[in-house]
């Protein structure tokens, strides 16, 4: 049987929690990037070569971020996959590959951990004279 303390406990929990969840769940919507990607961006960016410590730099400056900054670059990995996908399996490439088009989903290089930093805002101290 239930006390009178632990069911105002609950109650006051769940009027903390429900609204708290609706927040962060609106937030993410809404947070950058909200674009639809093109093809020809990920193809035509797809070059540049990062020394270790210039990998290591960008990493630390991640970390570093802020969480909309976080949620931003996780956001914008989401549109790169999600864009590669549609245009492999439009275009019915892969057909000889295990997996199919879904062996791009995932997998990132440097010119996208680049590209989504510098969308997003985070500042790793780029002296590189790489060009978006």
């Amino acid at each position: 049987m239930m006390t009178k303390k632990f069911k105002l406990k609950f109650t006051l929990s769940l009027l903390i929690a429900v609204p708290l969840i609706y927040l962060g769940t609106w937030l993410y919507g809404n947070i950058p990037p909200r674009f639809t990607p093109n093809i020809n961006f990920f193809i035509k960016n797809h070059s540049m070569e990062f020394s270790s410590d210039e990998l290591e730099s960008m990493w630390k400056a991640h970390d570093n971020s802020s969480l909309i900054r976080k949620v931003c670059f996780k956001k914008y990995l989401d549109a790169r996959d999600h864009e590669l996908l549609r245009y492999c399996l439009e275009n019915e490439m892969a057909q000889n590959i295990g997996g199919g088009c879904y062996h791009f989903v995932g997998r990132y290089n440097q010119d996208d951990t680049y590209h989504g930093l510098k969308y997003c805002g985070i500042d790793w101290n780029d002296k590189t004279d790489k060009a978006l």
